[in-house]
């Protein structure tokens, strides 16, 4: 394997033991980084999430917003004084979660050092000021067991009675609260640490080993924080303390599979219930279930020295990212249960969920602290800075919940179930945490992440470490670090030098993995390649500055053959941003613009988009921008994946390319243009929600046209489980004078796969109208329908 990464609970003096206690055997453990202050681009991201898009989801979640889901809590503190509930519940039944991870995110917020950034201080104030008015409504809805939980109390359900109310998953997200806001006052303030502790006591005293229950969790997540509240024991009251926290992670997950074979009707796979944990090596199901499931599983192995667990874990990161990984570092390619595709199976209209994103960020850090070389944090930076980062809008008022790579959709202020909202920041401000790790024996402290970050490291060689980072990276490969040690001390100082091509499903032209230069005071330096670090090895002393510099050109991307949406299609990238070509930008339209290995791109910069970002121009005047800055201008397409060779592509020219197109009916308008884009393998048009009615679709072409064949590539999502089959028979009619039609062909048994092609009598006509018949129960949809 390739592999590192930093866990994110060591960062304040009450967690000081934390290395020494928490991860006993591991390769590398987490840095403990005193009073560190962040600038350059990360600066830029955070504040956008503390003065724009953290209050945004605090006014939708309090009265009068769109999902008023603090109510919930408000109403359950009423009922449990013996008080009339103010409200009846609201939301989905899992509606706590979203204003636990929000209260996450103020916590690790709350952690930055706003130095003379007078905004970025007014937005934490205001945060602050909003935990502390919340914090006695969610205490007040915690019952004396420690139990908790809106649905359950104001519904009266009984407790732990249905697994679909996902109880488990908001208790997790309601442990790492207690967590992050314990570490935030740096151990002085345990409101919610205590209540996260007796939640989890309730559960240790409810579930386990028998004669205690076992249970399916019907959402992952408990897990992992289980773990972290283990680790957040032990570092905090002592050693040991904590384990039976891990413990009962571990039952749960070694258990899963027993557990689901006792609920009749729930797909096991969906909810890694298939087999035993650590008998599995393919990564399936609801994608955010299962990386979470999938993060425990790791963090189990370094915790209490699980090895088959790890092992499995091992397995499954090779599944995920070998063979299911988009290029923007997205998973889960089904829409249809949120759920992985199978091996290859990488359409670029696919989901991959920002939560999806955050459970994947999370599993790297477990795995790299496992490993200790650079595959997870690569993995991790690819999908940070492509899929997680472009969740939020420019303005920080609007968000993806799904973020597929060929999309005209703009965001959204709120979503139906809002699950992404606090997630998609507490991960993104976890990055604060994850600059650097450090060995088991404190004798190499290895460079991870390239943020502008400066602080102190304590155990370096025994001895404390100041140690400033200042780059302007994602735009430049240079990145320098001023290291001051207490006193001169012997160790390895690692850096990483990034991998653009992390997964073997993609190939980077020119490839320039593993090549850098490093200096010391100016001088250039030997380093050992090693684990993806190039290693220094000196003694140093206060006052030394190490340069590690890379080659950061433009990058053609080209992709596994075996994935059948990207044949013959190319994406670019540069550093360790993906980019994204969309319309307002190129006057060509996107489906028609193609790229060939002749034209060329350079980087330039555009200051009119996301406070300035590197934008890439080609010399035939193409351009396209950061992913993570795409659809901030209004509707429109954007895509990823562009054509290079056109016979691959299966690209095709026809009278039909500029023809307009009409339907009978179809709520999906914006897909009518997939109609006639000139490409079978991307995008499709439905008729859905309509089934085994009579629909059509037509081609105007403006002019008297001569057509004689015919030929549609029809949308069958059977293997998604979606509702759309191949029609039960289609005809093609020719407009006459005076607008009557004439049928020049029909089909009484569509082709299934590939192309249904018919020719007849060549016919001049203005318009060609395509009736399709849907299927008893179905809908019916095209992916594409060329004449000629």
């Amino acid at each position: 394997m390739k592999t590192k990464a930093l866990g994110t609970l060591a960062a304040c003096a009450a967690f000081a033991a934390f290395a020494a206690a928490a991860a006993s055997g591991a390769a590398v453990e987490p840095v403990v980084m005193r009073d560190a202050k962040v600038d350059g681009f990360w600066r830029d991201q955070y504040r956008r999430m503390i003065c724009r898009w953290i209050p945004h989801c605090i006014r939708q979640m309090e009265a009068g917003g769109a999902g008023e889901e603090l109510l919930n809590l408000v109403a359950t503190g009423e009922v449990l004084a013996g008080r009339t509930p103010s409200v009846k519940f609201k939301g989905c039944p899992w509606s706590d979660a979203y204003v636990y991870n929000t209260m996450e995110a103020i916590s690790l917020a709350l952690e930055i050092d706003p130095g003379d950034d007078f905004a970025l201080a007014q937005g934490q104030q205001a945060l602050r000021a909003k935990m502390e008015e919340w914090i006695p409504i969610i205490l007040a809805a915690q019952e004396p067991s420690g139990y908790i939980h809106s649905f359950h109390d104001l519904r009266r359900q009984p407790h732990f009675s249905r697994a679909g109310d996902h109880e488990f998953y908001v208790m997790g997200y309601f442990i790492e609260m207690g967590v992050a806001h314990f570490r935030m006052t740096k151990g002085k303030d345990r409101r919610l640490f205590d209540a996260a502790i007796r939640c989890a006591d309730h559960l240790d005293s409810v579930f386990g080993p028998a004669p205690k229950r076992t249970w399916l969790n019907g959402h992952p997540g408990l897990e992992y924080a289980l773990c972290r509240l283990a680790d957040a024991v032990n570092a905090a009251d002592g050693a040991g303390k904590g384990d039976r926290y891990a413990r009962l992670a571990q039952h749960f997950i070694r258990g899963q599979h027993v557990a689901g074979g006792n609920n009749a009707g729930w797909n096991a796979a969906y909810h890694q219930a298939e087999r035993p944990a650590t008998e599995m090596k393919d990564a399936t199901g609801h994608a955010v279930r299962a990386t979470y499931f999938y993060t425990a599983m790791s963090a189990l192995a370094s915790r209490l020295g699980d090895s088959e667990l790890g092992a499995a874990a091992d397995r499954l990161f090779d599944s995920a990212i070998n063979r299911k990984e988009y290029l923007t570092g997205g998973v889960g390619a089904s829409w249809r249960g949120e759920a992985f595709g199978g091996d290859y199976e990488l359409a670029n209209t696919g989901y991959c969920e920002s939560c999806a994103s955050c459970g994947m960020s999370f599993w790297t850090v477990e795995q790299h602290r496992r490993h200790g070389d650079s595959w997870p944090v690569d993995v991790q930076e690819r999908l940070v800075y492509n899929n997680l980062l472009g969740s939020i809008s420019e303005d920080g008022r609007s968000f993806y919940y799904q973020n597929p790579l060929d999309s005209s959709k703009v965001r959204y202020p709120w979503h139906g179930c809002p699950c992404c909202v606090g997630n998609i920041p507490r991960t993104l401000f976890a990055l604060k945490d994850l600059a650097y790790s450090l060995s088991s024996d404190g004798r190499t402290l290895f460079a991870d992440h390239f943020l502008s970050i400066q602080g102190r490291v304590d155990g370096v060689a025994g001895a404390r470490l100041w140690i400033r980072q200042r780059t302007d990276y994602p735009w430049t490969g240079r990145v320098t670090f001023a290291l001051a040690p207490e006193k001169p001390a012997a160790f390895t100082f690692a850096m990483r030098v990034p991998d653009r091509t992390e997964s073997a499903l993609y190939t980077a032209d020119p490839d320039v993995g593993g090549v850098f230069t490093v200096t010391v005071n100016g001088k250039k330096a030997r380093a050992e390649f090693r684990g993806g670090y190039a290693r220094v090895e000196r003694t140093w002393k206060a006052g030394d500055v190490v340069e590690l510099t890379f080659p950061m050109p433009v990058q053609r991307m080209r992709c596994d053959g075996r994935v059948e949406a990207n044949k013959g299609r190319v994406a670019f990238q540069r550093g360790p941003v993906v980019y994204s070509f969309e319309q307002v930008d190129n006057k060509t339209p996107l489906a028609r613009l193609v790229l060939d290995p002749g034209v060329t791109f350079q980087p330039f910069w555009k200051a009119d988009l996301c406070d300035g970002v590197f934008a890439i121009r080609g010399d035939n005047g193409a351009v396209a921008v950061p992913n993570f800055a795409r659809l901030n201008r209004g509707e429109g397409r954007a895509m990823v994946w562009m054509v290079e060779d056109a016979a691959k592509a299966g690209f095709h020219k026809g009278v039909f390319a500029k023809a307009s197109v009409s339907f009978s009916r179809g709520e999906m308008k914006p897909k009518v243009s997939a109609i006639n884009d000139m490409d079978a393998k991307n995008g499709n048009f439905d008729f859905w929600p309509h089934l085994a009615t009579s629909e059509w679709i037509r081609y105007d072409f403006g002019k008297d046209t001569e057509v004689a064949k015919s030929a549609v590539v029809w949308f069958d999502d059977k293997a998604q489980k979606g509702n759309c089959r191949i029609p039960a028979s289609w005809t093609l009619s020719a407009m006459q004078g005076g607008g009557s039609w004439k049928v020049v062909a029909e089909s009484r048994a569509p082709v299934t796969n590939g192309w249904d092609e018919v020719s007849f009598a060549p016919v001049k006509t203005r318009a060609l109208r395509l009736d399709v018949q849907l299927p008893a129960g179905f809908s019916a949809g095209v992916r594409e329908w060329k004449v000629e």
